[in-house]
């Protein structure tokens, strides 16, 4: 019984101590994502006339135990990939609520490199369409893996500019943004 009752009184001792008390942070960005279109499943024409970019955006909240090590939550707008290919249309539009651990490699006391790993519950909702014959269209939940890396600038104690790229595997996505973040 004390064999598996310490560690995790250990454990909690060593959270409680001031050198590791930790901060509440939110914040929101702004960015660009990136439908892989040629990788999804869909039956896009050749000769299509593809975009797979569009402006994203994301609100999220966190805990950073130490300067290292932090737990973050989110929901991201990734904006909507589109293809036309003469009368037909055809489109995916996603979002993501996420939540993932967040790793910091501090340079000086303004500057962290950072890195993050998470699981992320992602909804795409697709439409094909071509006027007066189909108009089709289907919704995908998934739970998948992502990751991405970026670095924080520190402003002052409490603010932050950050910038992060993020890959969602399954879902074929891509995202670049830069946001700040605001410390309690």
């Amino acid at each position: 019984m004390m064999k598996r009752l310490f560690p995790v009184v250990a454990l909690a001792a060593a959270l409680s101590t001031p050198a590791l008390a930790g901060d509440f942070y939110v914040g929101a960005d702004l960015g660009a994502s990136q439908y892989e279109m040629d990788k999804l499943k869909l039956a896009i024409p050749p000769g299509s006339t593809i975009d797979k970019r569009d402006l994203s955006w994301s609100m999220f909240g966190g805990y950073s135990f130490n300067p290292y090590v932090a737990v973050e939550a989110g929901y991201r707008n990734f904006g909507e990939g589109s293809f036309k290919y003469q009368q037909m249309t055809g489109s995916v539009k996603s979002y993501s609520l996420s939540t993932a651990v967040r790793g910091s490699l501090p340079i000086n006391d303004q500057v962290a490199l950072t890195g993050h790993l998470g699981l992320s519950h992602t909804v795409s909702k697709l439409r094909v369409r071509v006027p007066e014959l189909v108009d089709q269209r289907a919704k995908h939940d998934r739970v998948e893996g992502f990751y991405g890396v970026g670095a924080r600038f520190a402003i002052d104690k409490q603010l932050a500019v950050r910038t992060d790229y993020s890959h969602y595997a399954k879902s074929r996505l891509n995202n670049l943004s830069a946001g700040l973040e605001y410390r309690f």
